[in-house]
């Protein structure tokens, strides 16, 4: 899948685009995680070699494992928290941790964004409202391209 704006190239069709919106790392989650874990096996080295009380050990043990966890967890909120966008001429899917969201141009009155621009909200014809969350806000280059994307294909399909 390409990131960003361009054709897709895995369906053949050349009016396909899709859009990748990603969290930004993080870092500072990775970091804590990273400093607890190694205080962790510090403290258990140290309590082995010195033959510190079995408390310090504990304690060791609970600083790496809270930290390993931490790191799992910041990973897995990094691979999750992102937002996949395929637009074709008909229409638009949505793909996001909150399920899928999938409409057609005909049905679609207009594309609004809130003023931090992580929530796209596509207003349907009936009224009815599908909105995105958006890991990233309004002024990332990957949204501000989704944004065009979205305005120049509804603009298109009114003909």
């Amino acid at each position: 899948m390409t990131e960003g704006h361009g054709p897709a190239l895995e369906t053949g069709q050349s009016d396909v685009t899709r859009h990748v919106l990603k969290a930004a790392p993080p870092v500072r989650a990775l970091g804590l995680a990273a400093a607890g874990s190694v205080v962790g096996a510090v403290l258990i080295v140290l309590a082995a070699a010195n033959s510190w009380s079995p408390l310090v050990t504990a304690l060791g043990a609970v600083l790496l494992v809270v930290g390993l966890a931490l790191l799992g967890l910041a990973l897995l909120t990094a691979t999750k928290m992102r937002v996949q966008a395929e637009l074709t001429p008909r229409g638009y899917t949505f793909r996001t941790p909150a399920g899928v969201r999938v409409g057609v141009w005909a049905d679609t009155h207009k594309v609004t964004t809130s003023e931090t621009g992580r929530r796209l909200s596509l207003h349907n014809q009936d009224d009815s409202v599908q909105d995105v969350l958006s890991p990233v806000g309004a002024d990332d280059p990957a949204m501000q391209r989704l944004i065009a994307d979205l305005t120049d294909r509804l603009t298109r399909s009114r003909g």
